[in-house]
């Protein structure tokens, strides 16, 4: 009888343990939304990607009223890319963050048709380089991304 008390109590703390191992496993995740400016005026077409610091690199297209929406990204520090959009390929995007050590995100459908491009400065292009980071929480963040010309 002590013998089954016990087994019964180590089988509960095992079954608990796990699931407490489980629930921790999950990734928190966030949505970040925003208006990209360039100059002050917002950012007809063009690129913007959130590197986490687990290595995840989410993206979306800035509107032609210069708005975006990344879902997914996971929540804590991300630093952050705007590039110019101008017949961008996903394809080729991929390698560019590859060439940065970052397997990429999800891609949103790539605009058909839209404003000319506008040429982003190059410094905004690499997260070393950008100097642009936000700290995503649970939800949705607001961040607003003016890039000096």
């Amino acid at each position: 009888m002590i013998r089954f008390i016990r087994l019964r109590t180590a089988t509960v703390f095992v079954i608990f343990g796990s699931m407490t191992l489980l629930s921790g496993c999950s990734k928190s995740l966030g949505t970040v939304t925003g208006t990209v400016t360039l100059g002050g005026a917002p950012l007809p077409a063009g690129v913007v990607s959130f590197l986490a610091e687990d290595g995840t690199v989410v993206t979306a297209y800035v509107d032609a009223n210069g708005t975006y929406r990344v879902d997914d990204v996971p929540v804590g520090l991300a630093r952050v890319t705007v590039y110019t959009a101008s017949n961008l390929d996903p394809g080729a995007m991929g390698e560019v963050l590859k060439n940065h050590g970052r397997e990429p995100g999800k891609f949103k459908a790539m605009p058909k048709s839209g404003p000319p491009p506008v040429a982003v400065p190059q410094k905004y292009s690499t997260p070393e380089t950008s100097g642009l980071s936000v700290t995503v929480g649970k939800g949705e963040t607001r961040f607003d991304i003016p890039l000096d010309k």
